[in-house]
Parts: structure tokens; sequence; C-alpha cells
């Protein structure tokens, strides 16, 4: 629930942005992110673990997650030289923390059949080592993907010279006669499986617990392809210029016809932004501010704001597109055509795409920069103020405060 003027509000639309939302935020808190709303003690009762996907589920996850408090350690740690979130290793094995784990594994199986990331980046070994279970054999190769630094570290000393090597194996409490490949292959093992070993059986439990091996064989994904899938697209150095790239577009058949050249605007206009601002729009339209996988999810583009006669067109020059992310849903004002009417332009945008309208290329040129402007300071004004999820009903029964503050009503610029 998010409380609006001091009242419990509840959000009402049903649908996907809801559900990507929280596993975004129980990814937040299981790496112990600031300001992540949402505790593994609160996944128990989120609809994602209540519900079922179309693609199936698993039944509520066979252990409980730890209590939410603000002192309890992260369950995952980032790695920066691997870039990714990896085990807490400082942690003392116990019954609790097993039960957790578990419910990280159980997390990340739901997370898949979901299609909802965790919103954190994964490394793909931490899968290589759920496939293969106890036949998880590790190389030097396998590290320096997962760790750089470490894989450096174990190099330089497996090449020391034999005399320091013995030092070496010594000052570790080894065998001074192993050999260098020895140390290598105990080394990787100690980082790769050794010391996670509790953490990762515990983990693997509660994935295998949500996801049948059998669909996990069906699916024949590698462990780069789950790492991508439960932790989410890239951060926002990597948003590309065309957000159209990254989805499957489905548009109004007004917006794919005649006012066509508000979609083109809509991309041109994007293209032009700071990375961080078009990460923005993906936020307000998907309900995250991570990138989805290219083609994995659908944008709907609609144009539902009928104007009708010059004062309604000039209305709708000053509307905000409004998104509802539950949807993937982008309902944005018919700024082309309206501005036409505006100006006179006789039949409209497809008098303008038959080339009948009474326009020179200049003007058509002066028409389309104008156009896209009103786009540009709109869309601005929406993504950079949007609070979250609009409410659309809320858990009071008095319909005219409900209109007062916007519940439903139109040219809003938040999310719902």
């Amino acid at each position: 629930d998010r409380s609006h003027g001091g009242r419990p509000a509840v959000e009402a639309g049903e649908g996907h942005g809801p559900r990507k939302e929280f596993f975004a935020l129980a990814g937040r808190d299981l790496a112990g992110i600031a300001d992540a709303s949402a505790s593994p003690s609160a996944a128990a009762a989120a609809p994602a673990s209540s519900e079922r996907d179309d693609d199936g589920g698993a039944p509520a996850p066979p252990c409980s997650p730890l209590p939410s408090s603000s002192a309890r350690p992260p369950l995952l740690v980032f790695n920066r030289t691997a870039g990714a979130y990896w085990y807490n290793t400082t942690l003392a094995d116990s019954a609790q923390l097993r039960g957790a784990f578990a419910f990280v594994g159980w997390l990340m199986g739901q997370s898949l059949l979901n299609r909802a990331p965790l919103g954190l980046p994964l490394p793909p070994a931490l899968f290589q080592q759920l496939l293969e279970g106890p036949d998880f054999r590790p190389t030097l190769e396998t590290l320096a993907e997962f760790d750089p630094d470490a894989a450096l570290g174990v190099r330089n000393v497996a090449s020391l010279p034999p005399e320091q090597l013995r030092g070496m194996l010594e000052l570790e409490g080894l065998p001074a006669d192993w050999s260098a490949d020895r140390y290598i292959k105990r080394a990787v093992l100690q980082v790769l499986r050794d010391d996670i070993a509790w953490q990762s059986a515990a983990l693997a439990a509660g994935f295998f617990a949500a996801v049948d091996r059998r669909l996990m064989r069906q699916w024949q994904l590698g462990p780069a392809a789950l790492a991508a899938l439960a932790g989410g697209g890239a951060a926002s150095a990597a948003v590309p210029a065309d957000l159209s790239s990254l989805f499957r577009i489905a548009l109004d058949e007004e917006l794919a016809g005649p006012s066509s050249p508000l979609v083109e605007m809509l991309w041109e206009v994007l293209a032009g932004w700071a990375p961080e601002r078009r990460l923005r729009f993906v936020e307000f339209v998907t309900g995250t501010a991570r990138l989805p996988l290219p083609g994995s999810e659908l944008l709907k583009i609609q144009a539902p704001f009928v104007a009708m006669g010059a004062a309604e067109h000039r209305g709708t020059l000053g509307m905000l597109p409004q998104a509802h992310t539950c949807d993937n849903l982008l309902e944005l004002p018919n700024y082309w055509e309206s501005l036409l009417a505006v100006r006179g332009v006789r039949g409209g945008p497809a008098a303008v795409a038959r080339g009948a309208a009474a326009l020179t290329h200049e003007q058509r040129a002066e028409l389309r920069a104008e156009a896209r402007r009103i786009l540009d300071e709109r869309l601005e004004i929406a993504v950079l103020n949007f609070q979250g999820y609009g409410l659309d009903e809320r858990s009071r029964g008095d319909a005219s405060e409900e209109e007062e503050e916007g519940g439903g009503g139109g040219g809003g610029g938040e999310g719902s």
C-alpha cells in the first residue's frame, strides 16, 4: 500500500507491472540496498508468491525468510571485480540462514517463471553451479570470467619460483610438495565451491522447489542466459538510443496510420535524451528502472484522448502523457492531430499523409518541429515527476474525493 494524504491507498491495477516491482524490491532487500521498501519477510504476502503466472508456478517456498531488520546483514553482496552479486561469505552457517538462502533460490526461480527479474546483476557462475550440482568442476577460466582479480592472484602465486611457491604453500597451511596445478585447482574450488558450500546448497534447494529440473532441461538455457533472465537488463550506461529496439511495439490503429509521425517523433525525442533520462522513461512505462531483455516485453502505445472542436484540441496540446505500468501502456495525447487542427490544416493528419494538405515542405517541417517540441516538453514533465503507481481506486468510498485527487483522471504524469 502507498499512503496518500495520510490515508491508506490501494493500487487497483492488475497485471505484470506490480509483479515486476515486487521482484525488483525483493532483490534490493536481499542485497541490503538502501531505500528498499520491500523485505523478504513481506514476500510471502506479496502477489507473486501467491499467484501463478501463465507459464506456471510453484507453491509457497519450503522455508521462511529471515525477519526484517535493519541490522540484518545482506544475503548477497556486490563483488566489484565481478560486477555482480555473490554469496555473503562472512555469514556463519545456521538453520535460519540456510532457510533464508533457500528463500533466495526460490525467489530466483519464481523470477524466471513470472518474467520479473530481481534487478541485480548475477554471475553466470552461480547458475552454472545450480545446473551442474555435484558435478560442478570450475576451472581457472571459470574463475577468470567471474572474478578477474581473484584469477590473477591465483596465477601470480602459481607462477612463483619453486622455493617461493613452497613458502606460500606452507604459509597457507598446505603441503609443501603440491604442484602449481594442484594449487590452482584447490584455489578455484575454494572460491567458487567450498567457501560457499552451505549457501549454494540451500539456494539450490529453494530454486528447484520453484523450478522443476525437467523444465530447466526443456528450456535449454545456459548459465549466462539464466543470469540475464533472473538478474535483469543492463544499467543506465548501456541504455540504447533507440528504445524501440528493447520492446515489441503495439500501436493504436490511429497511431499506425495517418498519425504515425507522432510515434516517429517519440523515438526521436527519446534518442535525444541523456541515457539516465531514457532509463527514467523505461521506469515510467514499465515500473522498473532495469532494462528488459530485447524483445522480451510488449509496449503498447495508444492515443485514447479524442478531441472534438478547437477548444478540446487546444486542451490536448497541454495534456501530459500517462503510463499504466500494469500493462506497459503509454497513453500519448495526439499532439500532431491537435496541432494541425489548431493551425487550421484541413483534413488533419490524413490529408498531410496523402499530400493533399495545402502545405509547403517548409510548413510541414515547421509543424513537425513544433509538435516534436510539445511532445518533448510534455513527456519530460511526466517522466521526471511521476510518483510511481497512480491509484485508480482508493480504499475509501468517497467518490468526490477520488475525483479531486485525480484517481483515474486524464492528463497526469504518474504511472499506474
